[in-house]
């Protein structure tokens, strides 16, 4: 059975048969205005081709799905210059489909916008699928393969047995998910395939960025077959260190086997330098689940690599290169003008100079 001169009404958002009883919720007759053709059949739901610059399907609804095809070929197919399918839900999920076959929950194909586009309170874009994808988006110009938009649920949400969400892109985002309350942007679940998968051939496949939180968390083994490039300049550990200890200063180990302010020459307690002064932040920081008692903080202490630390040069000068120590101001370090008390008490070695005084310079941490 084919349904063919479906149109979409501009004022209600319903779709209705062309030529047929034409009342709508928002009064008087439907509004074409530019709406796309649509045509149902028996194994798409819903299949529409976006001739102009509107969506291949367009649904809108107030509390259920404002897309929803089952089927077991394709639930919901959609073609546009735009949006390949565009769905708006004021309670449910704005795209729903479900392929029982192989076929995809929903597939949009869009040559400059997006591919497939939900916007919902609960999911912005559910698919569900036994063997193929459950969203499956592909966008080869500007644009994103898929996105979705929730207000506290999930942005996009797939399912499957291969891949729950896979993206494809060209130029612009695979996969774009946007949450802006609780929820999450993009999850996927597979029960042996890849939850996420991510494939870029010369930009970044995967990229994630908080203001507040993580940008990303692992939960088990990670593996990578590449480099590991950090922007940081230092590799960090936490300890337990007394509360307001300034950035820059060097650090010793305590009797309880914590650190303590570093407060005469030559100490071969000597544990490293409170990373975060200047402009070098760590890269790697270790052991971030401890706790701390009464008076004292957690804190990332500067173990190796590159670092600020606070130098006492108003008795001997800071050359770059001389190996550093535990000085006689707390806190700083001195150049180790005595080879032998230096020896297992040598902080590093000083990258820039200091002529006298005191300050913060580029130290490498070396503990030796």
């Amino acid at each position: 059975m084919i349904q063919d001169n479906w149109r979409s009404c501009t004022k209600c958002g319903a779709l209705y048969a062309d030529g047929g009883p034409s009342i709508c919720p928002g009064g008087d007759k439907h509004d074409e205005g530019a709406s796309a053709h649509y045509i149902l059949t028996d194994n798409t739901f819903l299949q529409g081709t976006g001739l102009g610059k509107m969506w291949g399907v367009l649904g809108v609804s107030k509390a259920g799905p404002g897309v929803r095809g089952v089927s077991d070929a394709t639930g919901v197919v959609g073609e546009g210059l735009e949006y390949g399918v565009h769905g708006i839900s004021g309670d449910g999920r704005a795209v729903f489909g479900e392929g029982s076959g192989e076929g995809d929950g929903v597939a949009g194909t869009s040559q400059s916008g997006t591919g497939v586009f939900g916007e919902g309170a609960r999911h912005g874009v559910h698919g569900k699928s036994g063997a193929g994808s459950a969203v499956y988006g592909e966008q080869t110009a500007d644009g994103d393969g898929v996105t979705g938009l929730s207000q506290n649920g999930t942005g996009v949400f797939g399912e499957g047995e291969q891949n729950g969400v896979h993206g494809k892109s060209g130029q612009g985002r695979a996969v774009f998910g946007e949450n802006t309350a609780d929820g999450d942007g993009v999850a996927g679940f597979s029960d042996s395939g890849t939850g996420v998968a991510a494939i870029s051939a010369t930009g970044t496949a995967l990229y994630a960025r908080s203001t507040s939180g993580r940008a990303g968390y692992f939960q088990g083994h990670l593996e990578v077959t590449g480099e590991i490039r950090m922007l940081g300049a230092d590799c960090a550990e936490e300890f337990t260190a007394p509360e307001g200890v300034a950035a820059g200063s060097v650090m010793v180990i305590d009797d309880e086997g914590g650190l303590a302010l570093s407060s005469g020459p030559y100490d071969k307690r000597v544990a490293g330098v409170v990373a975060g002064a200047g402009s070098y932040r760590p890269a790697l920081v270790l052991d971030g689940a401890g706790e701390a008692g009464p008076g004292r903080e957690r804190r990332p202490i500067s173990l190796m690599g590159k670092a600020y630390c606070l130098v006492d040069a108003r008795e001997t000068p800071v050359s770059v290169g001389d190996l550093l120590t535990t000085g006689e101001a707390p806190g700083c370090a001195m150049r180790a003008s005595d080879r032998d008390r230096a020896f297992g008490a040598v902080l590093g070695k000083a990258l820039a100079p200091l002529s006298h005084g005191t300050g913060l310079i580029p130290i490498l941490v070396a503990l030796q």
